[in-house]
């Protein structure tokens, strides 16, 4: 038994699917079958929101074009297909042409920089017998690029190839050897502590590990609020409260995982947790690293819909 959120896997390895919505298992049948002709609205709604090499548009779609739920008289879960299909979902989310992108490429890079990276060189020390320093592995060896306001930039590549060491170093969790990192016109490299934390919340990270990046000790609330505090942005405890929810609910949770503790949530909702607290301060820059991998493909479209306009 295979479980996963990944259709194109299943659909390269599986012989049967079972697709499961809110603890019921909705859809069933040969992996051909499921593909080519699904019947209920979630598993319409899931084959549709997958990303296509072969077209780029506008508005991701969402289960939710497909299907609305509702709560029964006695507290069952109603779900009803939305008077849709696929084809009308795709034109609803308008497609970008080849033209479309240039331009907008073109547009973007005509504006001052909002990060420039310049022959970045991130080097571990490797020690002798001695305890001296030996020499340096390392992971991040002359990296330069520029990300412009409004641009998201993709950064791909093998496990361990020093994505994640790059990302940090970015934000000065990790100091570099050599090269500059400049973030609107100013060189954040020679920053001081105090400097940095002014700094903070307009530069913030999505960790990898949804499991390493909450407090176990803190609910859910007081880690998404956090930032707010610390930078008292806003600075009424009720309207950090309330941005809290909203931000919650923006993800794909609701309020009432305020008071619950990150040890009660499954691997994808600490994620989405992970991404609510990034957003809480409206940061002009924001890094993603695996950002959305432990979501569904439904629940990615939903998180990094209301994420566009700001800068990956």
């Amino acid at each position: 038994m295979f479980i996963t959120h990944d259709l194109g896997i299943i659909a390269e390895i599986a012989d049967q699917v079972a697709v499961m919505y809110q603890g019921k298992i909705v859809e069933s049948g040969p992996v051909w079958q499921i593909f080519s002709n699904p019947q209920h609205p979630y598993t319409k709604g899931l084959l549709t929101c997958r990303p296509q090499p072969n077209r780029r548009l506008r508005r991701l779609p969402t289960v939710a074009d497909f299907m609305q739920v509702r709560t029964g008289a006695e507290g069952e879960l109603i779900i009803e297909e939305r008077e849709t299909d696929v084809n009308h979902a795709l034109q609803a989310a308008q497609e970008f042409s080849s033209t479309d992108l240039e331009q907008r490429l073109a547009t973007l890079q005509q504006k001052t920089p909002l990060l420039s990276v310049q022959n970045l060189r991130v080097g571990f020390p490797i020690r002798s017998i001695f305890g001296q320093t030996k020499r340096y592995f390392m992971a991040v060896n002359d990296v330069s690029f520029e990300v412009y306001p409004g641009e998201t930039l993709g950064l791909v590549g093998e496990s361990g190839c020093g994505k994640s060491t790059l990302a940090r170093t970015i934000l000065q969790l990790i100091k570099s050897l050599d090269g500059r990192v400049v973030f609107e016109g100013q060189e954040i490299t020679k920053l001081s502590p105090d400097q940095l934390r002014r700094l903070r919340q307009d530069m913030q990270i999505v960790f990898q590990n949804p499991f390493s990046s909450l407090d176990a000790r803190m609910t859910v609330g007081a880690a998404v609020i956090e930032p707010m505090r610390i930078h008292s942005k806003p600075k009424e405890r009720d309207l950090q409260r309330q941005r809290a929810i909203e931000l919650l609910e923006r993800v794909g949770l609701d309020a009432s995982a305020m008071n619950r503790y990150p040890h009660e949530f499954s691997g994808g909702q600490r994620q989405r947790i992970c991404i609510a607290r990034a957003l809480a301060l409206q940061p002009k820059f924001i890094i993603c690293d695996e950002s959305v991998s432990a979501l569904d493909v439904s629940v990615q479209a939903q998180v990094l819909q209301p994420a566009q306009g700001a800068t990956e």
